[in-house]
């Protein structure tokens, strides 16, 4: 097995999680080429940042990607904006249930 250390010196040296997750994709004969590139501002541009979809990736099926790099630029203007209402009210709703958290005592 294994250990944490050895495993995030590994990611480290390849350049972080989303060049693993560029890796595991192309073994398993995900597209590499510009066009996934033009995707991935294609989805910022949709309020889609890097950092989610380099977590969707794992879980979200590649046609939805596209169907959501492919939105037209009103489609796009709205899904960032539903984006942006729903950060923003997770994070006042974690807040507070962070608060209350520690009110009953954890830490």
């Amino acid at each position: 097995f294994i250990k944490l250390p050895e495993f995030c010196n590994y990611v480290g040296g390849m350049g972080g999680s989303t060049k693993l997750f560029e890796a595991v994709r192309a073994a398993q004969g995900g597209d590499s080429s510009g066009g996934e590139s033009a995707d991935k501002f294609n989805l910022m541009d949709a309020g889609i940042d890097q950092e989610a979809q380099a977590y969707w990736r794992l879980v979200v099926n590649p046609s939805e990607f596209k169907a959501a790099a492919n939105l037209v630029p009103c489609q796009k203007t709205a899904l960032r904006h539903i984006r942006a209402l729903a950060k923003k009210n997770h994070m006042s709703a974690l807040d507070k249930v962070q608060k209350r958290v520690k009110t009953m005592g954890f830490e």
